[in-house]
Parts: structure tokens; C-alpha cells; sequence
């Protein structure tokens, strides 16, 4: 599944910050609540989500928007992975990802 950003027309598949996305490792964890209040956003129709790239101190990056509108949902997190460092917001560290820069060969 992909997704449409309607303020700027602009298609995203989930993973899209994933540099090699068939060699990647996720996992299942809650997502949302007060633990998630600053990563949360609120859109112009009042839903709420955790927009895919998120950081989740140490645990790992959101793999897909999630919407919280209605409290903590389950979510796929990425915990393993080559991630582009120009396609998330900061870059922590967080055991088994990768940053890479856009600009650098992927090799499969």
C-alpha cells in the first residue's frame, strides 16, 4: 500500500527511507500514546498519526503511518536495515541500522 500526501501531491510507499527494503528486519510494538506525544501529527480532517520514518528511541524507525486517532495502534518498526539518512529526521543510534546517503551505491 501507498500514500497519497494531499498538502503536496506526492505518492509514498511505507519504507520509502529504506535503502535496501528486501534485507531489512521489523517488528510488531504499540505505537502512540503519551510516550509518542512529540512524534505524533495532526492532520487538516483532526486524525492523528505517527508519520512513517518516526524515530522510536532505541527500538527502531515507524515503517508506515500509523493512525493514533483512537489511541495506541500495533505498527511495523524497522530494527535492522539500510535506512537513507536524507530521508529521516535525525540519525540516532540504534543497533542494527545503517545510514546511508542517498548519493552511495546500493549493492545487493
Amino acid at each position: 500500500m501507498s500514500f497519497y500526501a494531499k498538502e503536496t501531491g506526492t505518492t509514498f510507499a511505507p519504507g520509502w527511507f529504506l535503502a535496501d527494503n528486501e534485507n531489512c528486519t521489523r517488528i510488531t510494538t504499540q505505537v502512540g500514546g503519551e510516550a509518542f506525544a512529540g512524534t505524533v501529527k495532526t492532520l487538516k480532517d483532526g486524525r492523528k498519526i505517527v508519520p512513517m520514518g518516526s524515530i522510536i528511541p532505541d527500538v527502531g524507525i515507524v515503517y508506515e503511518d500509523i493512525d493514533v486517532t483512537n489511541g495506541a495502534m500495533p505498527a511495523s518498526v524497522v530494527v535492522g536495515g539500510k535506512v537513507y539518512t536524507e530521508r529521516v529526521a535525525s540519525t540516532p543510534e540504534i543497533d542494527g541500522i545503517t545510514y546511508v546517503s542517498i548519493d552511495a551505491p546500493v549493492r545487493p
